[in-house]
């Protein structure tokens, strides 16, 4: 996976975010989707455990404490 940071992060600093829905979900190891894109961005907070996403040849973990657009 290639990061690409910005170099005007400053700006993004300064962003204001309002958050239009909200939700809680408990997953098990089970829990499997595939193909979503829904037409909007999503703010991921890992309470515990941990998140293996995986996308078209992408790896990503996200892990308890982290917060992930």
């Amino acid at each position: 996976m290639k990061v690409i940071r910005p170099v005007n992060l400053e700006q993004l600093n300064s962003l204001e975010v309002r958050f239009l829905d909200g939700g809680e979900a408990q997953l098990d190891p089970s829990w499997k989707v595939s193909d979503r894109q829904p037409p909007y961005s999503r703010l991921y907070y890992i309470y515990d455990g941990a998140l293996r996403l995986e996308w078209q040849g992408g790896v990503m973990q996200l892990r308890a404490g982290g917060l992930y657009l």
